[in-house]
């Protein structure tokens, strides 16, 4: 499984190279280590989670293209945004100067993130995916159309372009990618973001 191994120098270049990956250094995040996929002293690394979340986006493919774009998550990601930004944001948002989405840095220390999904509590690496696609979607098209969510599915606002990712999850990536469980869990999420909606 992915997850229980370490980004390679190869991956960490290329996720730098990518992206602008800004942790606030007024913040003391703990330097960068990996250790079968976890941080080398057992603790959540919080620059691991952000880096794994980007292998698990790059790795994704599905058996048709997503709603939103013709081209693969990551390179789609690619084009949507410039940037992420780690900070002690009161939430996440999109965006910072330059396409750049705020990811709130308190996030990024849940245990459950070292995982896929945890079948207990519904969290995992799987919600930070979401996150990640919900605020680059902002970083295309603007804000929410009906208060906090999207007015339509049709429009594939953030919320609906987070529920059809997750439905793609469970419904149109190949067998060995994910368990039952993980894609029961994954049209959870869907649902989730679906509710959302307004007018779905």
């Amino acid at each position: 499984m992915l997850l229980s191994t370490c980004p390679t120098e190869s991956e960490l270049n290329r996720f730098n190279t990518d992206f602008d990956i800004l942790f606030d250094s007024t913040i003391p995040f703990p330097p960068y280590g990996c250790q079968n996929g976890t941080g080398p002293d057992g603790e959540v690394n919080p620059k691991l989670t952000l880096y794994q979340g980007l292998r698990v986006i790059h790795a994704l493919h599905f058996n048709q293209p997503l709603p939103w774009t013709e081209l693969s998550l990551y390179e789609w990601l690619k084009g949507a945004i410039h940037g992420i930004v780690i900070t002690d944001a009161e939430f996440s948002h999109c965006c910072a100067a330059g396409k750049q989405i705020v990811l709130k840095g308190d996030l990024l220390y849940q245990p459950d993130y070292q995982i896929w999904v945890n079948p207990q509590s519904g969290g995992g690496l799987i919600g930070l995916i979401g996150l990640i696609v919900h605020e680059a979607r902002h970083a295309e098209i603007g804000g929410h159309t009906c208060g906090l969510d999207d007015a339509t599915l049709e429009e594939l606002g953030a919320w609906g372009t987070q529920s059809y990712l997750f439905l793609y999850l469970a419904e149109n990536t190949p067998l060995a990618f994910f368990n039952q469980e993980q894609r029961q869990m994954a049209i959870q999420h869907s649902d989730t973001a679906l509710a959302r909606i307004c007018n779905p």
